[in-house]
C-alpha cells in the first residue's frame, strides 16, 4: 500500500514538475524566438519546449546519471579530475540532447530549426552554456547540503563527547571504582602512607583527565596512554599480583589524534568481565601500531572471553555501556573508516580492536 502511494506522489510530481518547466521554458522561448506574441506562436514554443524536457529528462535527468555514477565517484572528497571528467560528460550530453531536442521539436511542429551554420553554431554554444550553468548550480546545492550535513554531524560528535565525559563519570569510572579505590587508600594510611599518597595523586590525575578530556574532540594517543597508565596504577593495587600488564606501542603513533577516553573503557572491560574473576594471575596486553593509513589498538586479555553461538560466532554478551559509548563514537567521527572489532582469542581471552584513520598533530 505505502509503495502504491510512493508511485503515486512520484507521477505527480513529474507530471507537476513537467508542466511548470514545459510553460515556464516556453514562455521564455517565445519571448526571445518569436517576434510576434500570439497564442499560436506560444503554442509552437510550448511544442519545441516538450520536446526539449522529454529529450533533457531521459538524457541529462536518467541516462547522464547511470553513466556518471559508473565512472565517476559520488562524492565532492575527490580528486579534481573527476569534478573535470563529470562536466566534460553532461557537456557532451547537453549539445546532443539539445540536437536530438530540435530534431523531436522538427518533427513536432513541422519547422526546420538548425536551417544554417551559423544556427548549429549559436544553438551549440547555447547548448554548452546552459550545461554548465546547470552543473555549477547542481555542485552548488550540493556542497551547500554537504556542508550543512557536516555541521550536522559536527554537533553530533560535540554532543557524542559531552555524553562520552558524562557516561565517563557515571558509568566507566564510576562510584564502584572510586568505592574500591578509597577503600585501598585507606588500607595503606596505616601500613605505607607513602603508597596511599601516591593513589591519592593518581586518582587525581584520573579525574582531572576525564575533566579535561571533556573540552577536546581529540587528543594524542600519549595523552590517552598516560592516563590510562595512572588508571592501572590503581587497579594494580586493587588486584595485586594477580593483574599483569604488558604493553606494546609504537613510539611513532604517539603522536596520532585519539577520541578521547577510547582505551580506558575497553581495559575496564576487559578487567571486569575477563580477569576479576580469576584466581590465579591475569595478563592484559596493550598494544598500538601503524597499518599503512591505520592506527591499530588492540586491547586483550587472557580471560573467559566472548560466549559464542553454534556458528561460533560471537555473542557481545560483555559489550557494556562503556563499549558501546566507544562503538558510537567511533562511527560518528570516523564513518565506514572506522571500526571497533571484538574477537575472541585462539588460545583463550578476549580481544578488542580500534582501527580508525591516522590524524597527526
Amino acid at each position: 500500500m505505502k509503495s502504491n502511494n510512493t508511485i503515486k506522489r512520484f507521477i505527480i510530481h513529474e507530471i507537476a514538475w513537467a508542466v511548470v518547466v514545459i510553460c515556464a521554458t516556453g514562455f521564455i522561448i517565445g519571448s526571445l524566438y518569436v517576434p510576434v506574441w500570439t497564442w499560436n506562436n506560444y503554442w509552437i514554443s510550448l511544442r519545441v519546449s516538450f520536446s526539449f524536457y522529454v529529450v533533457m529528462r531521459i538524457l541529462m535527468g536518467t541516462f547522464a546519471e547511470r553513466v556518471i555514477r559508473r565512472f565517476v565517484p559520488r562524492t565532492l572528497e575527490r580528486p579534481k579530475k573527476f569534478f573535470a571528467i563529470e562536466i566534460l560528460i553532461r557537456v557532451i550530453l547537453g549539445t546532443v540532447g539539445s540536437f536530438l531536442a530540435f530534431m523531436l521539436a522538427e518533427f513536432i511542429t513541422g519547422i526546420n530549426f538548425l536551417i544554417s551554420l551559423r544556427m548549429i553554431y549559436v544553438q551549440v554554444f547555447i547548448a554548452v552554456i546552459l550545461t554548465l550553468l546547470v552543473t555549477v548550480s547542481f555542485y552548488s546545492v550540493a556542497f551547500y547540503r554537504e556542508m550543512l550535513n557536516k555541521m550536522k554531524i559536527a554537533q553530533e560528535l560535540r554532543e557524542a563527547a559531552v555524553e562520552a565525559e558524562l557516561r565517563a563519570l557515571r558509568a566507566q569510572v564510576n562510584p564502584h571504582f572510586l568505592f574500591n579505590t578509597l577503600n585501598a587508600i585507606a588500607a595503606l594510611i596505616a601500613s605505607d602512607p607513602k603508597r596511599a599518597e601516591m593513589m591519592v595523586q593518581r586518582l587525581s590525575e584520573v579525574f582531572r583527565y576525564v575533566l579535561v578530556a571533556s573540552e577536546k574532540e581529540t587528543v594524542t594517543l600519549d595523552e590517552e596512554l598516560t592516563f590510562l597508565d595512572n588508571y592501572l596504577r590503581i587497579e594494580r593495587v586493587r588486584f595485586g599480583e594477580k593483574l599483569t600488564i604488558c604493553e606494546n606501542v609504537d613510539a611513532t603513533v604517539r603522536s596520532v589524534r585519539v577520541p578521547g577516553l577510547i582505551l580506558q573503557p575497553l581495559v575496564e572491560n576487559a578487567i571486569k568481565h575477563g580477569l576479576a574473576s580469576r584466581r590465579e594471575n591475569g595478563v592484559l596486553e596493550i598494544s598500538a601500531s601503524r597499518q599503512d593509513d591505520f592506527l591499530m589498538l588492540r586491547i586483550s586479555d587472557d580471560g573467559e572471553g566472548f560466549s559464542v553461538d553454534r556458528n561460533g560466532k560471537v555473542i557481545l554478551n560483555r559489550e557494556g555501556i562503556g563499549v558501546k559509548n566507544v562503538r558510537e563514537r567511533i562511527e560518528k567521527m570516523y564513518g565506514g573508516k572506522g571500526q571497533l572489532i571484538l574477537t575472541n582469542r585462539p588460545q583463550g581471552g578476549a580481544v578488542a580492536e580500534v582501527r580508525i584513520p591516522i590524524r597527526v598533530s
